[in-house]
């Protein structure tokens, strides 16, 4: 997978994407079941998702400050130190709601524990995804952006799979004790795996020069066979740097506030609407991260032969075009076969897009617009609270529909970016003058350093 000279960050933040992966995926596929059942209420799901995504963007805005400003390896460590406490935390609460059936007290304390883990994945993903970039050079970025995406979707099934398996053996029903809760505590377990990696990443083992962005490596850098002498000023007064990232951003952003309606929901559109099984339901998710992964892969090479942006375009209408055929069919075996082709198309360039920030955004931004991209978690979470709501009003059905619109809007910046990125391959690093005077200069020097050592050798 990875060429012996890979860069040992690089190792460690796909170890890491692989890692809370398994244990995240068996969290959301199980969580929004068990807070229905506990509470009753559609609200509810939706509160607890959007208490952890506000707790997350309340983290990541200074920790990406501060990656810009300190190592970013120490905001790693004391992100892995608030993982290992909201993991005991989470645990803890799981068991004490069961042993003291305290209903309101047990989901109060849920939210307070979600709450803590939002904490430690805002806290660790700004540092760690510009760590990540700074330890690859310019023009490599896809590939290992699209490995690091695999590994992370692929992963995924873990923890559907072993949520399958638990629930063959203590029984195949959405009750509390013990099904949800030990497989919601097994999920916590789980977590304290990445939370002990992020005491290994190491600021010195970063790249130079060779891993800035285009604007950095201006001087060094030919696109199409154009030698780029300068940074590209975009419609008179905005330079690339900053509009390319805020129009990935920007898209981002409102195909997750689109989402966050709807893909909290799921699960429980599975269980209650389709009248699903656990083992089921988990089944789908373990489904789910095979296709997610093809699809990445997938769009790598559609990428290739387009442009990212472009790339972008025909897998989101693809996805969201069958979001729509959904709202209509009734046959449970054919909704499941959408659903699962559908989340492989609309998560497929997630390593498109965060490639193509980190080769505009310079090397000393890019923990600000990994905090940005952050805002994408908090639309997520609150438009969870507004489908929650949407959802009791108007059903799920509707509720996907409306989700359908809003992500078409969201294409509009990605067709923007059509004629500000060009193609991954078309880079090209060329030879800078200083890098230039210098060989010659080393091939004059050494004929009179072998003459001299000559005659002081006959002397």
């Amino acid at each position: 997978m990875f060429a012996a000279s890979t860069n040992r960050n690089v190792r460690l933040a796909v170890a890491f994407s692989a890692l809370i992966s398994a244990a995240s995926s068996m969290w959301s596929a199980n969580l929004p079941t068990y807070v229905l059942v506990l509470t009753g209420s559609n609200v509810a799901v939706g509160m607890t998702s959007g208490v952890q995504g506000i707790c997350r963007l309340i983290a990541a805005f200074p920790a990406g400050y501060l990656a810009d400003k300190c190592r970013r390896d120490g905001i790693i460590r004391i992100s892995g130190m608030v993982g290992i406490v909201g993991t005991a935390l989470l645990m803890s609460v799981l068991l004490e709601t069961h042993f003291q059936q305290e209903t309101v007290l047990g989901y109060k304390a849920l939210c307070v524990a979600v709450g803590v883990m939002g904490v430690f994945m805002g806290m660790n993903n700004p540092p760690i995804e510009s760590l990540f970039a700074d330890s690859i050079p310019l023009g490599k970025r896809t590939k290992l952006y699209t490995i690091k995406q695999s590994v992370y979707v692929f992963s995924s099934a873990i923890g559907p799979a072993l949520s399958l398996g638990m629930y063959l053996v203590l029984g195949n029903n959405w009750s509390l004790w013990p099904a949800l809760t030990l497989v919601l505590c097994l999920s916590g377990a789980m977590m304290l795996a990445p939370a002990i990696l992020c005491f290994f990443f190491n600021d010195d083992l970063a790249l130079g020069e060779e891993s800035g962005s285009v604007s950095e490596s201006a001087s060094m850098l030919s696109v199409n066979g154009q030698e780029q002498q300068e940074e590209k000023i975009c419609f008179g007064c905005i330079s690339e740097s900053v509009l390319v990232p805020a129009l990935v951003c920007g898209g981002d952003f409102v195909i997750s506030f689109a989402s966050g309606m709807t893909v909290r929901f799921f699960p429980v559109f599975f269980s209650h609407d389709l009248k699903l099984s656990p083992i089921m339901v988990n089944l789908v998710y373990v489904l789910n991260p095979i296709g997610m992964g093809l699809g990445t892969m997938f769009a790598k090479h559609l990428a290739s032969f387009t442009s990212r942006p472009l790339a972008t375009i025909l897998l989101k209408v693809s996805g969201i075009s069958l979001l729509v055929i959904m709202c209509f069919v009734k046959h449970v075996p054919l909704i499941i076969a959408l659903f699962v082709v559908r989340t492989s198309l609309m998560n497929s360039n997630q390593a498109l897009s965060r490639s193509i920030i980190m080769d505009f955004v310079p090397k000393k931004h890019r923990g600000k617009w990994n905090t940005i991209e952050s805002v994408n978690v908090f639309s997520w979470a609150g438009s969870a609270v507004l489908g929650g709501f949407l959802v009791d009003s108007i059903g799920y059905r509707h509720t996907f529909l409306a989700t359908a619109v809003m992500q078409f809007l969201s294409l509009v910046p990605w067709f923007l970016l059509i004629p500000l990125v060009p193609n991954e391959r078309d880079y090209e690093v060329i030879p800078t003058a200083t890098t230039a005077i210098g060989s010659q200069a080393s091939d004059l020097r050494l004929p009179l350093l072998d003459e001299g050592k000559k005659a002081e050798d006959e002397a």
